[in-house]
């Protein structure tokens, strides 16, 4: 069947009003641009166009409004106002078989309001890939009386006339992946049928010029042995695919088991860091309802393991803020602990200068005031202070407080009871009894009845806080977080008179951070990152477990 049509120019104007508003909002994040990576063997060409002899009887016609023509082997397109055209084909698309949909095309006109697009389905069920003058692209179901975006990413780079592009749709045994220019742009569950016609879009003020369409068989190869798995630590995954949750800031981190030697890790085709224990993790911003994440990890072997699933952000009443770093009617605390010089244990040189340098950054350029900063260094320290100022805050905060709780200073791990502490300055060597648990910072961060709770701890061993503890109870914005610079290892003070690894990284992207809001999740992110380059140091950050956490995420305000 041959035809060329316009679906309804009502609901095709809806994706055009969609992509304009983001253009306008500012809002943006550039694509990756990085190698094409591709996981199949390309089998036979099923099909193709290259416009020279108009071999498939593409429709030539021209109105006030829109036009298409083929001339020297192109086939022009073009609409003058902000009218939808789709010419559709039928070019046997393999519905159930793994196959791969490129066009072609350079760009002649591009105004603001203009899109350019494949589409592809039937006359049933039309999909189409749609992307703007910013670089937004959007993969929408085309229904005869509703619209509805299933996927998108944003692009803040301009694409200016003259230029080349290409898009790619490509069905995976379980999967629909999109490329633009190259570079991965996203995945989307595979649908029960994907129709067999395939074509081409416009709109807006925009014309193109279309060089070549081509459907390729591929085959993506399967692999009888396991080749690990993909473990999903946050957000906690329950036997559904779905997680619901009410922050827009989510971290995403997990463990790669049994693989083949890491080569790379994609979570929605960015490339994130991953260390030599096969964790990773990344922070991502929800930008719509229903967020489709797609991991995939490429062995030294070339092979290929994948995991999916969807957070769904659950709405919020826009007067009740639930993931922010606000003054709800309380106030922001800082407690300080820092330790040079111990009674019996060897001495630190950077310590102290750490919590007064992190200070001077949280009073001078974040919400913080210095009569609400409490500090506790060298002598002081000791296991009786710490425990009372512990004990006074759990008195004196309220719901609407938030509480950061910055520890530098000697950490011990019991092997024996896999137990961890925290060192204060008059403790005795070998004399757990002088020690504070883990379990005891631990439980005072669930005691402390403020909306969000930040620990940061540089201290040896600091990662055994994370041991043990479970649940996944996801039902309000409270927040209990940690964030060590270490796992269950020792940890490096730094060179004198200077900053430890962790104290200058976090420092550095502290003062270096140019926006109004700081999730931690983007703290826990970049630092550890910094520092697991810098260092053979391995930091852990994420929500704490049986401590009260809810399921929020501060958010820092910056205030100079």
């Amino acid at each position: 069947m041959k035809r060329h049509f316009i679906r309804n120019p009502y609901l095709l104007l809806f994706i055009w009003l969609t992509c304009m508003l983001t253009l306008k909002s500012g809002f943006g994040q550039e694509f990756q641009r990085r190698s094409y990576h591709s996981e199949s063997n390309f089998g036979k060409l099923i099909w193709s166009e290259d416009f020279k002899n108009n071999k498939n009887s593409w429709p030539e016609f021209t109105s006030n409004t829109k036009y298409s023509r083929l001339k020297e082997g192109k086939f022009l397109l073009a609409t003058r106002l902000n009218e939808p055209l789709i010419i559709e084909k039928e070019i046997g698309i393999p519905a159930h078989q793994e196959f791969e949909l490129k066009l072609e095309w350079k760009t002649l006109v591009n105004k603001p309001q203009g899109l350019t697009g494949l589409c592809f389905g039937d006359q049933f069920e039309l999909y189409g890939l749609v992307v703007n003058k910013n670089g937004k692209i959007q993969l929408v179901n085309l229904g005869e009386t509703e619209v509805s975006v299933l996927a998108e990413k944003e692009g803040s780079y301009l694409w200016s006339s003259q230029e080349n592009h290409s898009m790619t749709f490509r069905q995976t045994q379980n999967m629909w992946e999109f490329f633009l220019d190259g570079s991965y742009v996203f995945s989307y569950k595979k649908q029960e049928a994907v129709g067999s016609q395939a074509g081409l879009f416009a709109l807006g003020k925009t014309a193109v010029e279309v060089q070549k369409i081509t459907l390729s068989g591929i085959q993506v190869p399967r692999f009888e042995e396991p080749l690990g798995e993909i473990i999903i630590h946050s957000p906690p995954l329950q036997e559904s695919e779905n997680v619901f949750v009410k922050d827009k800031y989510q971290q995403i981190m997990g463990q790669l088991k049994d693989m083949e030697g890491i080569h790379q890790v994609f979570v929605n085709g960015e490339e994130v860091y991953v260390n030599s224990k096969g964790y990773f993790f990344m922070t991502k911003r929800l930008d719509s309802t229903v967020n489709h994440i797609h991991l995939a990890s490429l062995t030294k072997k070339g092979k290929w393991v994948r995991k999916s699933f969807n957070i769904i952000l659950e709405s919020t009443p826009k007067a009740v803020h639930t993931n922010k770093w606000v003054n709800n009617g309380g106030n922001n605390h800082l407690l300080l602990i820092g330790i040079n010089e111990y009674s019996s244990w060897p001495e630190l040189r950077n310590a102290v200068k750490d919590v007064r340098d992190i200070a001077h950054v949280l009073t001078r350029s974040y919400d913080f005031e210095q009569s609400r900063v409490t500090q506790i260094l060298n002598g002081e320290a000791t296991r009786e202070k710490i425990l009372e100022t512990l004990e006074n805050l759990q008195e004196r905060l309220g719901p609407n407080d938030n509480l950061l709780i910055y520890y530098a200073g000697h950490g011990y791990y019991d092997e024996e009871s896999q137990l961890g502490y925290w060192v204060p300055v008059d403790a005795r060597l070998d004399k757990i009894p002088d020690y504070i648990r883990n379990s005891t910072i631990h439980d005072y961060l669930r005691t402390i009845n403020t909306k969000h709770t930040f620990l940061i701890a540089d201290a040896c061993y600091a990662g055994s806080l994370f041991a043990n503890y479970r649940g996944s109870n996801y039902n309000n914005s409270k927040s209990r977080w940690a964030f060590t610079s270490g796992n269950l290892e020792k940890v490096w003070d730094g060179k004198p008179g200077g900053n430890s690894p962790f104290a200058k990284s976090l420092i550095d992207f502290l003062v270096g951070y140019n926006r109004n809001e700081l999730p931690i999740n983007l703290i826990i992110e970049s630092v550890s990152k910094t520092v697991s380059y810098r260092t053979n140091q391995t930091p852990k950050g994420s929500p704490l477990k049986m401590a009260g956490d809810s399921g929020g995420i501060l958010v820092l305000k910056k205030t100079n």
